[in-house]
């Protein structure tokens, strides 16, 4: 689910910061991407054979807690029992780290919080993220996620884009551990999703078993994300044009 039409952060591994920010979609327009996919699975069939989507997440274009309002009302709307009611454990909003509203965001709606790590140091989430990350570097947002309300049945997903030699090495995996020991979380791996515009480059499978096993050795419960949608640009990082071609 898109919360942008393009996005600000400048994250130099994903191709939607090639857009810049063309505007806020409103509340009816997140929802709406919960109708339309609701209502293609069923135009296909496949809601009469017994799938269905069960899973919503705020990860597509843009960064959801920059546009505060317009999500929690659409999260509201998906949760509420007179509305589309979804459980809130059935929905997650990923942000890249906005840590003055990860708090607040917890106290205002159901759903579940992913953070885009992505990095163990403020040097390389610098490189990777250096917008979101100078503003709001690894010490506060690591406080701003352990003041975020945790509720009995509540978690933390921490989201960690692996990238061949700039964050995938056991020392990387190490630091990893020790940010995340004191957190209610989960870590996904997410292996790097290629693009014309980014220079990095996917890690081997065995580089990202080696950091997986690290996670896991230490009693960090960590899955590797299946990559869907990679042969048409639509994979975690690729949404998006270049920005004299944007929409």
């Amino acid at each position: 689910v898109s919360t942008q039409v393009g996005c600000t952060l400048d994250c130099t591994f994903c191709l939607t910061a090639t857009m810049g920010l063309h505007r806020n979609l409103t509340a009816g327009e997140i929802v709406g991407q919960v109708i339309a996919a609701r209502a293609f699975l069923e135009s296909t069939g496949a809601a009469a054979d017994g799938e269905r989507i069960d899973r919503w997440v705020y990860m597509g274009m843009g960064e959801p807690l920059a546009n505060y309002a317009p999500v929690v009302r659409s999260v509201h709307l998906m949760t509420d029992k007179s509305g589309m009611c979804i459980s809130g454990r059935r929905i997650t909003v990923s942000t890249a780290g906005m840590a003055n509203r990860i708090p607040a965001f917890g106290e205002d709606c159901e759903a579940m919080l992913a953070v885009s790590l992505n990095a163990t140091t403020d040097a390389q989430r610098d490189r990777l993220m250096p917008r979101v990350n100078r503003k709001y570097p690894l010490t506060a947002l690591m406080e701003s996620l352990h003041a975020f309300p945790m509720a009995r049945r509540r978690w933390l997903t921490v989201e960690y884009v692996l990238l061949a030699g700039e964050n995938d090495t056991d020392e990387d995996a190490k630091r990893l551990v020790d940010l995340v020991a004191d957190l209610r979380c989960k870590v996904n791996l997410i292996p790097y999703n290629p693009h014309p515009t980014a220079p990095f480059r996917r890690p081997s499978a065995a580089r990202i078993r080696a950091f997986q096993r690290a996670l896991l050795s230490a009693e960090v419960s960590a899955s590797v994300r299946e990559t869907r949608g990679d042969e048409v640009l639509a994979a975690c990082g690729q949404l998006g044009e270049p920005a004299n071609r944007a929409a």
